[in-house]
């Protein structure tokens, strides 16, 4: 398995998946084609599949002319409003690209038929993937247009934390910074967050340059960002460094999703009872 990384528009992630062993791919968030064409020639790899996370424009925009452009291809996603669709897919409908396993995971909050796509390769140790879309990002989660605190913990604790601990996390957005940016307004004592926040200025500084943000460990600095049990991961492949899936939750403890929430719209608390949501006002904008 091999995954491409395209920087799209301001801040976006597009990702080429190659199965190696058939040199088929997918494109995850075509949002700009000539960019994911060039890639794809580039790699000699015959593009098959379109996996979208989700409808917004900055996502599935480019669809319709990849299509156009590419005649034949199979585009997925959770949503009739996903452009191009040719199969709705829902929670644990199963894919193929090439040799490679492809299962669909519903997050729904940010949009309501939001996908992720955690992708495996049969026989093999190498460590799967997972495409969060707007769902999960690096210390952060996206925002909650269509959905519930509830349903974002859900998908994050109990459909993404339960993925195999080495899972690699492709998200949707390059927002670190700000995220942390929210985190150090939300707890301006936390250490741990100045430490992080310092290393992704040095790291991302810009984009599309922000691909060198991804070149530490999280783990350098020992742990969460917010709640004893937030750990976000990096490990590196193919020259490059890719955040592994937070293993969530530690000696029992129940994590606390604020450290995942981005900027700019209702955090989350969580106690041993019930979610409790509050508002928190902040300049930052998510997408």
């Amino acid at each position: 398995m091999k995954v491409e990384i395209l920087p799209a528009l301001t801040d976006n992630y597009m990702y080429l998946l190659i199965d190696q062993d058939t040199r088929e791919a997918a494109i995850v968030d075509p949002v700009q084609p000539q960019k994911v064409l060039d890639a794809v020639k580039k790699h000699g790899v015959k593009l098959t599949t379109v996996l979208t996370t989700h409808h917004h424009w900055d996502h599935a925009g480019g669809n319709e002319k990849l299509v156009k452009m590419e005649p034949g291809l199979h585009v997925y996603g959770g949503d009739s409003r996903v452009g191009a669709l040719t199969q709705r897919v829902s929670h644990l409908t199963a894919l193929k690209v090439g040799s490679l396993s492809v299962k669909c995971l519903s997050t729904p909050c940010h949009t309501s038929g939001h996908i992720c796509y955690y992708v495996t390769k049969p026989n093999s140790s190498e460590p799967p993937a997972v495409f969060t879309g707007d769902t999960l990002f690096v210390a952060g989660c996206g925002k909650f247009f269509e959905g519930t605190p509830d349903e974002m913990y859900k998908a994050l604790i109990e459909i993404l934390g339960s993925l195999d601990p080495q899972t690699r996390v492709y998200c949707g957005h390059e927002y670190t910074i700000n995220n942390l940016k929210f985190a150090r307004h939300v707890e301006p004592s936390n250490p741990s967050i100045q430490e992080k926040l310092a290393w992704a200025k040095v790291s991302c500084s810009c984009f599309p340059g922000h691909r060198a943000l991804l070149r530490r460990c999280w783990a350098e600095t020992g742990g969460g960002l917010r709640g004893r049990s937030c750990r976000m991961l990096c490990s590196s492949e193919q020259g490059l460094a890719v955040p592994t899936k937070s293993s969530f939750l530690s000696g029992g403890d129940i994590p606390c999703l604020e450290s995942l929430c981005g900027a700019g719209f209702s955090t989350v608390s969580l106690t041993a009872g019930p979610v409790r949501q509050r508002r928190a006002h902040h300049p930052l904008h998510h997408c």
